[in-house]
């Protein structure tokens, strides 16, 4: 990756992307299902913010700014495939739903797929990253 600001902002976001995967990872290895829903959104969350910033982009400050940036800017714009687009706005929901309402209970199946969903975002956001510097 690039050095200077953009450069190190998308680096330190990468990082930290991938230690949400981590922590989501082992939280669905241990059972808990609404942690690892949880963490597999900020994986996303993160990675977005470093493509944004390396596309030149000042990332928004709120969650609903970046879902619709990030699909603004890069998914619609056809940088980025729009399936991850999709995929950001279903892991954010699923966190929405995991932390705040009390009665849910998420399948095995369905926390795995977003946390797989999550894994490709990142993979593909550090693509991104690498062919925006050039």
């Amino acid at each position: 990756m690039t050095t200077g600001p953009s450069g190190e902002f998308a680096r330190t976001r990468l990082q930290l992307a991938n230690e949400m995967l981590n922590n989501a990872r082992t939280m669905l290895d241990e059972g808990s299902l609404r942690s690892a829903a949880g963490r597999a959104y900020y994986a996303m969350f993160h990675a977005a913010q470093a493509a944004l910033i390396k596309h030149g982009l000042k990332p928004p400050k709120t969650h609903r700014g970046l879902r619709a940036l990030f699909g603004e800017r890069l998914a619609k714009a056809g940088l980025i495939e729009g399936q991850y687009s999709t995929d950001f706005v279903a892991a954010q929901q699923m966190r929405r739903i995991g932390t705040y309402e009390l009665y849910v209970n998420f399948g095995v199946e369905t926390v795995t797929e977003i946390v797989s969903k999550a894994e490709n975002f990142v993979r593909r956001i550090e693509v991104f990253v690498q062919e925006e510097k050039q």
